[in-house]
């Protein structure tokens, strides 16, 4: 699935759908945008792959770095719950309040705040699925173009 056609799919379904970042620097190389459900705070991370090859490359690597995880759907973003895979795509999920979590915490440990380890929960890994309305208007939008 091409790009154009992963943003047309969410965007048709009512999804608020950002620009494109290409991360040709990467290993396996990566565009990425993210989409917004505003009604409910949800925020998907779409990584879409060259090729499907590509895209099974990151995800041996992605599963590697997880080596304890059941099933195959390792977390790929820092603050995203586990991966879908569907061809050359993956989708991670979070919510909005989650990610501004992060930010603060980031911020806090930048200019040196002290925080308890005790009460702060490592934010690196959530544990939000993906949506089925998300991987529906994916795959309804892979058929429809």
């Amino acid at each position: 699935m091409a790009v154009d056609q992963a943003r047309g799919a969410f965007s048709t379904a009512g999804y608020q759908v950002d620009q494109t970042l290409t991360w040709d620097w990467t290993s396996p190389p990566v565009s990425t945008f993210q989409v917004h459900d505003l009604a409910s705070g949800r925020v998907v991370m779409v990584l879409v792959y060259p090729t499907a090859a590509a895209a099974q490359v990151e995800h041996r690597q992605a599963l590697a770095r997880e080596p304890g995880l059941d099933g195959g759907s390792p977390h790929l973003i820092a603050g995203y719950g586990q991966s879908h895979w569907s061809g050359n795509v993956a989708m991670v999920q979070t919510t909005q309040s989650q990610l501004e979590r992060i930010f603060r915490l980031q911020l806090e440990r930048d200019n040196g705040a002290y925080m308890n380890p005790d009460l702060v929960q490592d934010p690196g890994l959530a544990e939000i699925a993906v949506d089925s309305d998300f991987q529906q208007a994916l795959e309804h939008g892979a058929v429809n173009l």
